[in-house]
């Protein structure tokens, strides 16, 4: 992991922890809401991205301590509910993916994937995430949203939430893993959108993924 190794990652990340978003309900690994309780609070940088220029700034989720308990419980086939609170700049919104691990944070399959205009406009910023009415049980499965912005720096964010999934015992889940871009040296690239790529080509070629109470197996199949 390269943490904080250039100047200039340090001096981009140093002006921007004031100025980004993060989600507020449900909590948050890391939140800095007293009513969470983390077991890590991170009150200073939970807002900042976790990769910038391709450089790995913190783990994935920000914070790698999960709560000793589920903040919330996912309901399959209801809407999910998640609040973002906004600090600063949204850079105009961008790409950005809801999904879930069951697998402790290694591989998170997309519930849903909005390309473009994801945290664009005006406060406040609130979705309400479909959830598939086949989802597998667990009572340690990981919410993850994910961001890549579409003007600014090169960045990409993720906050995660610690939650249980009442679903089938025998559900399956089927989707694409989500796309991580901007964060890791040699990983994939997405320039600012007016560039003329926006990246989105990532998000249309990605193998599926499947969950099922027997584990998480990649399908191979391309999916959208």
């Amino acid at each position: 992991m390269f943490k904080y190794s250039t100047a200039l990652v340090l001096g981009t990340l140093a002006a921007s922890v004031l100025g980004h978003i993060n989600i507020n309900d449900p909590c948050i690994r890391g939140s800095q809401l007293p009513s969470c309780n983390a077991p890590n609070p991170d009150p200073d940088n939970i807002k900042s991205p976790i990769g910038s220029f391709n450089t790995e700034v913190y783990p994935l989720c920000h914070d790698s301590t999960p709560y000793p308990k589920p903040v919330a419980t996912i309901k399959a086939g209801e809407p999910f509910p998640v609040h973002f609170r906004q600090d600063g700049a949204t850079h105009g919104g961008g790409h950005c993916e809801f999904s879930l691990s069951y697998d402790g944070g290694k591989t998170f399959v997309a519930l849903q994937t909005i390309l473009g205009d994801c945290l664009a406009g005006s406060n406040p910023y609130d979705y309400n995430v479909p959830i598939p009415s086949d989802l597998p049980s667990s009572d340690k499965a990981v919410f993850a949203w994910t961001w890549v912005n579409k003007i600014g720096n090169r960045e990409f964010y993720m906050n995660c939430a610690d939650v249980a999934v009442e679903g089938k015992p025998d559900g399956k889940l089927v989707g694409p893993e989500i796309v991580i871009a901007n964060y890791y040296p040699g990983g994939p690239s997405i320039a600012e959108f007016s560039s003329g790529d926006d990246g989105s080509d990532l998000y249309t070629q990605r193998p599926n993924v499947t969950v099922t109470a027997s584990g998480v197996s990649d399908s191979g199949a391309p999916s959208a």
